[in-house]
């Protein structure tokens, strides 16, 4: 049978209209849909366009209206309409919402310029134009390419005008046609592929083919890369595709031009930092090509490569695998569904695999495998106790020993040393001395970061700005003054302390893009720099090695109210340690007997893992159960607080059954953001099928919520939670 309806997804982010909607097929359009089509529909009191999400023989509606027309072949395949629908189930969000996360808006909206290109109309034969010389031009241009040539490029190479063409295309010589051109970002590619070892080592060592994803723990400073394309190798002689995840989109051009020497025709690479032409042209050869091997981000895990054999995701702990935005989804949870759909093996690898990783390890779900490069124990680390650095009288905020390493770098003048600092600015925030007043943000009611270079205080997250207070407002005392340590103070005290030495600091109120942190990376490479003082923006794996590294205050991480800041300032000391020679790094701390610091700087990823999954069971946090938050906002705190009451008595009514706890409602952490108060519901059960179904429950207050202008977004296990 003929399918004579299409179920179609309105392209309309609205719970109003989160479902299906039935139209007939015209007979025209019979053999053009199919699912993962984009077509155009009337709705409403016009036409939309929408999505085919499905196709079957009848509707149980009486009277459907019929699709007006398909726009092109289908965009998405069926493992991405499956995937879609997983979004929707495990991240709770509309249809269409998850349906723009898999495909990206290049390809579902031709967000892309379009050129101007001519096509000769007679191409085989002589055309007289009589005196018209712009016309001849014109025409003996056309004949000497073997392509159509940009109408800019005629214009240029003939020496005519834009006119001249519009006359040519009125005779019918020529037309014009407005396309959609692509842009290879790995071009141009070498012509012949060099020599590459064989992909056993890979295979035997990491013993693939199993049934379960591999967790493969790596050592620091091994070259990791070598065994991942090994693997690419063995995967491309198979005739199946790769996808290789990495965290940061500079990294993942860094890879793609390592893997196009040895693979020119098959290395694509996909990420939001690709110019919207470049997007298109590797989305395309994605989905047309094959075998490819396919370096990308996190949005990369949707893309459509065919016949998939093996994904790879390097650093699966990163927080760069996390979307901030609606679906709020992981990417590891998403590569696990993916081959569970189509088939293919899952490497999930790190050199300080997460806690989720280590727990699916526990429950046999996942298989561990542990480089030879691997080393527990003796590392070079060092704690550094600032209790006894001031009972000795050092008030700097740099140990003895730090200062000796920098004296040493000023003799020999070829060591390079980075000094980690986890804030931005010169200091976090402004204290009057007298009253006690801190200086806050209006929008987001959070403490405003001092910037002495510029002397203003400024919000990180809203962005706003303003002077520096020089007398307090509140009790007009003159005794303000700068608590904590940021980027600026520490540059500041190197100056005074090491005055010859060259210094740059990297953080991304300095640094505003790619292009610019690889020059700087450059800068450090050729030893412009002695000292480089930076946050997390520093520790980007494509940055040289250091000679030594000093963590100059790690109790910040350290004393966070999250339960999950212990397993954060884990992995953040091991990337530290990765940015060193020979482990040569300094972690200054006023705790230094702290448990999660002694193993990490032992780099005890086993015995710390055990400690902090026995935390999360004793305290029923996640991975050991599931979280589901709702995050209320709005302009009115009373409406705000009002609207999580409501919501919490509907939720409270569904946990009565026992298998749901709810906690809250209660003001969110930072109860302010960008002028709107927030308030949020935490939800906690050992079944997620439990929350789906109580999201089902509450969605029509939900979305009397939303109708009422209250937001209201839904987050699983989000991180940085109480």
């Amino acid at each position: 049978m003929v399918p004579k309806v299409a179920e179609v997804i309105i392209d309309i982010s609205h719970g109003e209209v989160d479902r299906v909607f039935d139209y007939s097929i015209p007979s025209c359009f019979c053999k053009q849909i199919k699912p993962g089509c984009k077509v155009r529909i009337p709705f409403g009191r016009g036409l939309r366009e929408g999505f085919v999400w499905r196709l079957k023989e009848k509707s149980e509606i009486k009277k459907i209206k019929p699709v007006t027309d398909v726009l092109g072949e289908p965009i998405l395949n069926s493992t991405q309409l499956k995937l879609v629908e997983w979004l929707v189930n495990n991240y709770f969000c509309f249809h269409i919402t998850a349906l723009e996360a898999v495909v990206p808006p290049e390809i579902t909206r031709e967000a892309v310029p379009k050129e101007s290109r001519v096509y000769k109309l007679f191409p085989d034969q002589d055309i007289e134009l009589g005196k018209a010389v712009k016309q001849k031009a014109v025409w003996e241009y056309l004949n000497s390419v073997n392509y159509p040539p940009l109408k800019k490029e005629i214009e240029r190479e003939a020496a005519t005008s834009s006119s001249t063409i519009s006359a040519m295309e009125k005779k019918g010589l020529l037309e014009v046609r407005r396309l959609i051109s692509g842009k290879d970002p790995l071009s141009p590619r070498p012509d012949k592929p060099e020599a590459f070892p064989s992909g056993e080592v890979g295979q035997k060592r990491l013993g693939l083919n199993s049934e379960n994803p591999i967790v493969f723990h790596f050592g620091a400073g091994e070259n990791v890369w070598q065994i991942y394309f090994s693997l690419v190798e063995n995967k491309i002689k198979q005739g199946q595709s790769v996808i290789l995840l990495v965290p940061e989109a500079q990294l993942a051009d860094r890879v793609g031009e390592m893997l196009v020497k040895y693979f020119p025709a098959e290395t694509l690479v996909l990420h939001s930092d690709l110019a919207p032409r470049e997007r298109y042209d590797q989305w395309w050869k994605c989905k047309k090509n094959g075998p490819v091997v396919l370096v990308g981000t996190r949005s990369a895990v949707f893309s459509p490569v065919a016949n998939l054999g093996l994904m790879i995701i390097h650093n699966e702990e990163d927080e760069a695998y996390r979307q901030q935005e609606n679906p709020r989804y992981i990417t590891a949870e998403v590569a696990r569904e993916r081959v569970n759909l189509e088939g293919g093996e899952l490497l999930l690898s790190s050199a300080s695999p997460s806690l989720n990783s280590f727990y699916g390890i526990k429950k046999k779900e996942l298989i561990y495998r542990e480089s030879p490069a691997l080393k527990t124990g003796e590392t070079g680390v060092e704690l550094v106790d600032m209790r006894e650095e001031f009972s000795k009288g050092n008030v700097s905020i740099f140990s003895q020993k730090t200062q000796s390493q920098l004296q040493e770098l000023t003799e020999r003048k070829k060591n390079k040393v980075f000094l980690y600092v986890n804030r931005r600015g010169y200091a976090p925030f402004i204290l009057c001395r007298s009253c006690g007043f801190v200086a806050r943000c209006e929008n987001c009611n959070r403490a405003m970061t001092f910037h002495k270079e510029n002397n203003i205080l400024y919000c990180h997250r809203c962005k706003k700005k303003q002077k520096s207070l020089q007398v307090c407002p509140e009790c007009e005392s003159k005794y303000i003054r700068s608590l904590g340590i940021g980027t600026e103070k520490v540059s500041e005290e190197i100056n005074k302390l090491f005055p010859g030495l060259r210094q740059v600091i990297v953080d991304s109120d300095r640094v505003k893009n790619l292009v610019q942190l690889g020059k700087i990376s450059g800068e450090i490479q050729n030893g412009k720099w002695e000292i480089v003082i930076g946050t997390r923006l520093m520790l980007k794996e494509f940055f040289p090695l250091f000679d030594a590294g000093v963590m100059v205050m790690a109790d910040t991480q350290l004393n966070l109210p999250f339960y999950d800041c212990q397993e954060d300032l884990f992995h953040l000391i091991n990337a530290n340690l990765r940015r060193v020679r020979d482990g040569n790094l300094l972690i200054q701390t006023y705790n230094p007997d702290n448990a999660t610091l002694r193993l990490a700087a032992k780099n005890d990823w086993r015995e710390f893992m055990k400690k902090e999954l026995d935390f999360r069971e004793e305290f029923n946090y996640p991975p050991v159960t599931q979280f589901l938050v709702y995050i209320l906002s709005g302009n009115s705190e009373k409406e705000v607080s009002q609207s999580a009451r409501r919501l919490a008595k509907e939720i409270a009514f569904f946990a009565r059954r026992g298998d749901l706890e709810m906690i809250g409602p209660a003001p969110a952490y930072f109860s302010e953001e960008r002028g709107k108060y927030r308030w949020q519901i935490s939800c906690r059960s050992s079944n997620r099928d439990v929350f789906r179904e109580m999201v089902n429950k509450t969605s029509p207050i939900t979305r009397e919520l939303i109708r009422d202008n209250i937001g209201v977004n839904l987050e699983l296990n989000p991180k940085g939670m109480l």
